[in-house]
């Protein structure tokens, strides 16, 4: 990628992940929480993930090859993508307030929050995310941007499964109606 597309898509993680720590202040006291050996599931995927997006050019066999053109159509559609995907999980993250957490948590007093985003999909933290990765890996356009979002859908899917077992216990019937009602990541399918 362009070194000038590469700094318009740090410029708005950077922006984003900024935002994120200032908004994890002020959350509820956890009633329960995950184990250290629990988040490595999928932490450790994540991390893998983000050096391969995070390093600026690697030529390790085929993970530097070129599988998208570059150019202004790919930046473009990339950026518009990054954008709309992260402003859904900000969207998403105002929604829940007090109740959100980085690890699998129920809070004190926690409340099954269905309204906003939460109409749309039953994570959408994780679907605006992942959205806005796919745009990041379609403007870098290279072989381990791909491998990368693999990897970050890998995690998320074995995070969200626990989410949604400790949700079920917590909410039960509840729960379950939201589950049939709302998809997890993706409107109408998944």
């Amino acid at each position: 990628m362009h070194t000038r597309y590469s700094l318009a898509f740090a410029v708005v993680w950077l922006l984003f992940w900024g935002y994120w720590m200032l908004a994890s202040r002020g959350t509820a006291a956890s009633a329960r929480a995950e184990s250290f050996t629990s988040r490595l599931s999928y932490s450790a995927l994540l991390v893998l993930g983000a050096a391969l997006l995070g390093i600026d050019r690697l030529e390790v066999g085929p993970l530097g090859w070129q599988v998208l053109p570059e150019g202004p159509a790919t930046f473009g559609i990339g950026l518009v993508l990054l954008v709309l995907g992260l402003a859904f999980a900000v969207w998403a993250r105002i929604q829940l307030g007090r109740f959100w957490s980085g690890t699998v948590t129920i809070k004190v007093g926690h409340e099954l929050i269905q309204r906003g985003p939460y109409q749309v999909v039953r994570h959408p933290i994780y679907s605006g995310i992942l959205l806005g990765l796919l745009g990041t890996v379609l403007a870098l356009g290279e072989l381990r941007g791909f491998i990368a979002l693999t990897l970050f859908v890998l995690a998320f899917e074995i995070k969200l499964r626990r989410e949604e077992r400790w949700l079920t216990q917590q909410f039960g019937v509840a729960y379950q109606a939201y589950q049939r009602q709302v998809k997890a990541l993706v409107p109408l399918v998944w």
